[in-house]
């Protein structure tokens, strides 16, 4: 038990390490002290290795202290062991939420249908066991935490391409008759967005479109690039409002 680490949930409740591997009689009687948490044992690069005992909250102190999303992070600076597991979570995350694209895409506009709902709950299943769900936007649920090596911007791109499809999903299925056809063209644009990313990633995989003088800035939900240099949201004339780097 740390007497100065705190909990980012609910900063009150004391935290133990997580130990992972096969468990002896000392981590066994740390554990009904409540002074240790068995993690299983099996042990990867960036596993969760703290819990807080007040609320359960558990995460990886490794992963806490990177940058955060849509922060890149040098693979040289990434721990060792840590970029392929920061890349499988990417990618994973990224196929099951394309999957809901997908779905969207075989309903011919009819988006209210069972396929779309079965990739959805899909998604909310892989992300569950990852994360805790967001009741709010429970398809964004931890994106936040995810880390991003350098070399992987592509499909951190085209999963915030992805989820904006679920933003608009979602919308449409809580509109009103009145809100329903705005909804409808919004979904539409949103798939075609991610279908674009996908057509451009095809052609260029290693790297966003660049200008000679390294002055453009690319879209990370969107083909788009715009030569202002700030930071910022994006301004296509879609407005998909994902930031810029």
């Amino acid at each position: 038990m740390s007497p100065t680490e705190t909990c980012p949930r609910c900063a009150a409740g004391p935290v133990v390490p997580i130990e992972y591997g096969m468990p002896d009689d000392d981590l066994m009687e740390a554990a009904e002290r409540g002074e240790a948490v068995i993690g299983g044992c099996i042990v990867r690069p960036g596993r969760d290795d703290r819990c807080c005992l007040g609320c359960g909250r558990r995460w990886s102190t490794v992963l806490l202290a990177l940058p955060r999303w849509p922060r890149t992070v040098p693979p040289e600076n990434l721990p060792d062991g840590l970029h392929p597991a920061a890349v499988e979570t990417l990618l994973e995350r990224h196929d099951v939420t394309s999957r809901v694209c997908r779905a969207l895409e075989a309903t011919n506009g009819r988006y209210d249908t069972p396929g779309p709902r079965a990739a959805y709950a899909e998604l909310l299943q892989w992300i569950g066991l990852r994360f805790e769900i967001d009741p709010v936007s429970p398809h964004r649920s931890g994106i936040d935490e995810l880390v991003v090596p350098a070399d992987r911007v592509w499909p951190a791109r085209l999963l915030l391409a992805a989820t904006d499809v679920c933003d608009a999903l979602t919308m449409l299925w809580s509109a009103s008759i009145r809100e329903y056809d705005q909804d409808l063209d919004r979904i539409t644009r949103a798939v075609e967005r991610h279908q674009r990313l996908e057509a451009l990633v095809r052609l260029s995989p290693d790297a966003p479109p660049t200008t000679r003088s390294g002055e453009w800035r690319s879209c990370w939900g969107c083909p788009t690039t715009t030569s202002v240099r700030p930071t910022g949201p994006c301004r296509s004339p879609d407005r998909c409002r994902n930031p810029v780097r």
